[in-house]
């Protein structure tokens, strides 16, 4: 077994993943599939409900390639080059939006083309990611896990309100066709992502790292679950996770409620882009501040805690119980913020995970949440037939029920050592 002590955990480690995930949040913002993706589909196709494809697609291609490659993880020989390889494809696919928009391809092709687009990028997402994590896990320390992917958001979303704030600017251009806005945008967030990989590049493995043979894939899935049937940790943490990613479902669909019923101005629906990307920059600073401090578990509380005040706010305006504006603001604040759940929750993995075995469970985790992935489609189907009122309560309900799984936030987790 490969210790991660501080000694094996060298600061440079910590400095490039912080670098990648920086540019990352801020490329990221221009093509975001839960508000320029949904924006750009409903208005090139003018339906609603498939709005919320796109978030499905890059929930459930990256979790299918997380369990398709993830097993064969202990294998790979060169893990920062695997990595960098699969981000470099898949953040190349923004870039690659720019033909069929310069060619004036519209409607439900252009919308075929963007998700086709967004697939390739999150499969491609999917298989570098447990690599990612397994090398994350391995060249940094226990104590600086949580600080650095929290800040990995906070810098990046404080980055990325700039983004936004340009994203805002390019939507609300009148001088600029509809082709030429989002070619700007996809243009944009595709090079800044690529720039991320260059720290990927740089990163070394831990010396003592070797790779080991693979099983049949048979024996992988048996392994896989006699490592994980046994942690009843892991089991409520990832119960917890499936709990709050169907209550994060409206997350897509929050612009568009502000856009029709509640006729907001488009210019303030274009504001609200950047009061999401705002709530990432405080959900990445939360997380980042109450991890180290209070553990992790504490830190998915909190996020569960805001998932459910998000739904309730997008449920009061839509109803009509208080002023639009106020709440629906709220209502996307809070969907920014629990955007820095996957921090708090691969943290949580990460904790009660056996050190030998993480590969697995993280590979077991994307394996059960993979049907949730389709809540996003699920979404769209509730709005469609009974209306946004309805899909923000099932998210408030399932937000309730996560809470009350994230478990006592002043506890530590049977069996492991204190993440203070």
């Amino acid at each position: 077994m490969i210790r991660t002590d501080l000694r094996a955990a060298p600061p440079r480690a910590s400095m490039l993943f912080l670098l990648q995930g920086v540019l990352y949040f801020i490329g990221a913002c221009f093509f975001d599939v839960n508000t320029v993706i949904p924006l750009f589909i409903a208005s090139v196709t003018g339906k609603v409900e498939l709005a919320g494809v796109a978030y499905t697609i890059s929930k459930a291609a990256g979790l299918l390639f997380q369990v398709l490659v993830g097993t064969s993880v202990a294998g790979i020989r060169n893990v920062p080059r695997h990595v960098a390889l699969y981000l470099g494809l898949a953040y190349a696919m923004p870039i690659c939006l720019l033909l069929p928009l310069s060619l004036g391809v519209g409607g439900m092709a252009m919308a075929a083309c963007t998700f086709l687009a967004v697939a390739v990028f999150w499969c491609a997402d999917g298989a570098a990611i447990v690599a990612y994590y397994d090398l994350f896990g391995r060249t940094v320390s226990a104590q600086s896990r949580g600080k650095v992917l929290g800040l990995q958001q906070f810098l990046g979303s404080a980055g990325a309100i700039g983004g936004a704030i340009a994203v805002k600017a390019i939507l609300d251009a009148q001088g600029l066709s509809f082709a030429h806005r989002y070619s700007l945008l996809f243009g944009i967030g595709g090079v800044i992502m690529l720039s991320s990989v260059l720290s990927i590049v740089f990163l070394h493995d831990h010396p003592d790292r070797v790779p080991q043979p693979v099983a049949h894939p048979f024996e992988q899935w048996r392994t896989m679950w006699a490592c994980v049937r046994g942690n009843r940790a892991f089991l409520r943490v990832l119960a917890c996770q499936v709990l709050f990613q169907i209550s994060a479902m409206s997350a897509p669909y929050l612009l568009l409620m502000a856009r029709e019923p509640l006729a907001l101005p488009e210019t303030t629906v274009s504001s609200l882009v950047s009061m999401q990307v705002f709530g990432a920059l405080l959900g990445g600073g939360l997380v980042a501040l109450i991890s180290p401090r209070l553990g992790n578990r504490a830190t998915t509380r909190l996020i569960c805690a805001v998932s459910v005040l998000s739904a309730l706010s997008g449920l009061l305006a839509v109803i009509g119980a208080a002023p639009a504006l106020p709440l629906t603001v709220l209502a996307v604040v809070g969907s920014g913020v629990t955007a820095a759940s996957w921090a708090a929750f691969i943290n949580a993995t990460i904790d009660v995970a056996d050190e030998a075995h993480r590969p697995l469970y993280i590979v077991f985790t994307s394996l059960i949440t993979l049907p949730v992935a389709f809540s996003g489609m699920l979404a769209g189907q509730i709005v469609k037939h009974w209306g946004y009122a309805s899909m923000l309560a099932v998210c408030l309900v399932t937000g309730l029920l996560a809470v009350l799984f994230a478990g006592d936030p002043g506890r530590t987790l049977p069996g492991r050592l204190s993440p203070k």
